[in-house]
């Protein structure tokens, strides 16, 4: 079993550009090792790659095309979506094939399985064509993923708008078991600490999408500005937010580069 020896996370940023004009030639990778409490782990840990806010268009990015190329070649055991995979809101549908093409490439690229939600970009159109793209669909789900040694809880909360899951009161959870939760809004991890999730995955601030060297100047998010991005704890709780890959009204980011979350979750010591 991989031990810890403190809740710090081992994080590890690629440079990215300042400048993204158009679909991302390419996406910086964001590696991280996450030490958390629950003991059913496989002992090299459980390998996440989370994707958000592809905000697909007419054309298939040509990022997304290498990483997927780049995980057939080194598989994770699961690959989280967590929403605005178009960007018409108006009509989600218009760039279905292109959604569909993208997809495609990552059939079957994670060990246990890919799995999703849909954003405030997506609609239930999107949501009702996931599963024949090969993107398991969780929003409204908790579901228990086993295969051999690992086992690992998912829970999607519905992601079209804010606060449409039940009080975190009325859940439970298997303190052995990791537990992931999926959601496209960052602030909404305040309504879960009483579920005490080891992670949760979310998107939607594109980090700003256009910001300043040191700050984003606008995220959608209620949360910190520090925190429109990156892994952050919260409670008991590691809280990773994307910066997406596409974007949304303006074709371009600044200070704010398209990316991938290669995660790592492994099992913390525990204290004497």
């Amino acid at each position: 079993m991989v031990l810890v020896d403190s809740p710090e996370p081992s994080i590890d940023v690629e440079p990215g550009p300042w400048l993204q004009i158009g679909p991302p030639r390419r996406l910086r990778r964001v590696t991280a090792t996450l030490p958390i409490a629950a003991a059913r782990l496989p002992e090299a840990g459980l390998r996440i790659v989370h994707l958000s806010d592809l905000h697909l268009r007419r054309t298939v990015p040509r990022g997304l095309v290498r990483l997927a190329e780049e995980l057939r070649r080194d598989p994770p055991d699961l690959l989280l979506f967590t929403g605005d995979f178009v960007d018409d809101k108006l009509t989600p549908t218009r760039h279905i094939a292109t959604l569909a093409a993208v997809l495609d490439g990552f059939r079957g690229v994670a060990r246990l399985g890919s799995f999703g939600i849909i954003g405030n970009h997506d609609g239930d159109t999107i949501a009702a064509r996931l599963e024949a793209m090969g993107v398991m669909p969780l929003h409204g789900r908790y579901l228990r993923v086993e295969s051999g040694q690992t086992v690992v809880d998912l829970l999607g909360m519905p992601g079209t708008f804010r606060h449409e899951w039940p009080e975190a009161g009325s859940l439970t959870r298997d303190a052995d078991v990791p537990l992931v939760v999926l959601n496209h809004y960052p602030d909404e991890v305040r309504r879960l600490s009483l579920l005490r999730p080891d992670l949760y995955l979310a998107g939607h601030t594109h980090g700003g999408q256009i910001a300043l060297p040191t700050r984003p100047l606008m995220t959608h998010d209620t949360l910190p500005n520090a925190m429109s991005s990156g892994i952050h704890r919260v409670g008991e709780t590691w809280l990773c937010v994307s910066r997406g890959v596409g974007t949304t009204r303006l074709p371009f980011r600044v200070f704010s580069p398209p990316e991938w979350i290669d995660l790592r979750l492994v099992r913390a010591n525990e204290p004497e």
